[in-house]
């Protein structure tokens, strides 16, 4: 573990790759049709994995952004231009949840999503803000700090692997006693160990389900995952393939970005050697991994990421060329984190680090104070701004914001 310079964090790994693939059109019911308002409440305890997209405002205890990890530099404000004719609203909506108790530092949260240019949708993401354990977790104490659990999941070639996992993560990682224990009792390593084990199981679920089924060529492809675990005033990030997350500071009136992941690409230097040392296949001119010929028509798979979850072309005869491993990182809060967004790469095609930043920022400052309306605000605002830069992939984004005390 090594700490990342002036800040309270550390992570795992070295920061790293992210993947993605090049998609085939999905089957028929796929996904979701093009984006509407809706009105629909989700409960708030529980994650939101129907395709339908919502902008919540629950409280809880809870230039393209391939660069600029850490922008110190002020900001420009993002453009209030209406949408293209072309592009559709982001599909909206509200839900709504009380402060867990036992909270001591009040954060909220917010979602929204677009299908974008696309008539399918095949992101997911989860929102739980009084994460619970499953009596499989058998505690015998319990840590009293609030846990909240968010994610985003981007599912290629199909929804049903994003769909998987944004169902079965949260009951998976709710087993774990490493989560929930007492703090002073559970290390750093024992929480990483158990959103590994989580990312493991659920790797091996999703591809039981890919060969299990009658899809054609084992096209079931796979998808991205991040997600957020709040323990109290820390904060978990773990992901594969190429959804991110961003952190919100301030320092003496500067806002600025604090990337939190690094997407799992084939050209990333550690990757490239992993996959290499693995046997694997890439194609270095378009950034590709590539998988094994198939055997009854010699075709290949090319895929756009190093890191997912599912894709069994990739993990055949325990090659795991492609990985399902996390990469993770802990992050103790501090005034001045005022907002963390998890999001497909939907998003950070088109926005950098420091734009979402600004967004999230002259939110805020609209603001007279941060409550559930204002994530749900920032979240609309993120995903708008991204159909304005001319997204053409889904988008989702998910916004948590704290209220700090006054000292």
């Amino acid at each position: 573990m090594q700490d990342a310079p002036a800040r309270r964090s550390h992570s795992d790994e070295t920061p790293g790759s992210t993947m993605d693939i090049d998609e085939a059109p999905p089957a028929a019911g796929g996904g979701t049709m093009a984006p509407t308002s809706t009105g629909s409440t989700v409960p708030s305890s529980m994650p939101s994995t129907t395709g339908k997209s919502y902008a919540s405002g629950n409280t809880g205890t809870t230039e393209s952004a391939r660069h600029c990890s850490e922008d110190r530099s002020s900001t420009e404000s993002a453009s209030a231009s209406e949408l293209p004719s072309n592009m559709t609203a982001p599909k909206l909506g509200s839900a709504g949840g009380n402060l867990p108790k036992g909270s001591s530092l009040p954060m909220y949260f917010g979602v929204a999503e677009s299908n974008g240019r696309r008539n399918y949708m095949q992101d997911r993401h989860l929102l739980i803000e009084d994460f619970q354990p499953s009596k499989e977790a058998d505690l015998k104490e319990r840590c009293p700090e609030v846990r909240s659990l968010l994610g985003v999941f981007d599912g290629h070639k199909r929804s049903e692997p994003a769909e998987t996992a944004a169902r079965r993560l949260p009951e998976l990682l709710s087993r774990e006693k490493a989560i929930f224990g007492p703090a002073k009792q559970t290390s750093s390593d024992e929480v990483f160990a158990a959103i590994k084990r989580t990312f493991q199981t659920l790797d091996d679920e999703i591809l039981k389900e890919a060969t299990s089924c009658d899809i054609a060529d084992c096209q079931f492809g796979g998808s991205t995952a991040v997600i957020a675990l709040r323990i109290g005033h820390v904060m978990y990030i773990a992901h594969c393939g190429d959804s991110g997350a961003v952190m919100a500071c301030t320092s003496y009136d500067l806002h600025f970005p604090l990337r939190l992941t690094t997407d799992h690409k084939p050209n990333r230097a550690d990757e490239h050697a992993r996959i290499q040392a693995a046997n694997g296949n890439i194609d270095e001119k378009h950034n590709r991994v590539v998988s094994e010929p198939k055997p009854h028509n010699g075709r290949v798979t090319l895929l756009s990421m190093s890191r997912c979850l599912g894709d069994p072309q990739f993990k055949e005869n325990d090659k795991d060329v492609v990985d399902c491993t996390p990469e993770m990182r802990r992050v103790e809060l501090q005034p001045g984190d005022f907002a963390i967004v998890l999001a497909s790469d939907g998003l950070w095609d088109v926005l950098s680090d420091t734009e979402v930043v600004t967004i999230l920022q002259k939110v805020r400052d609209q603001q007279e104070a941060i409550d559930g309306k204002t994530p749900k605000l920032g979240a609309e605002a993120l995903v708008q701004q991204s159909l304005r830069k001319g997204t053409a992939d889904n988008v989702t984004a998910v916004v948590l914001m704290i209220n700090w005390p006054e000292s």
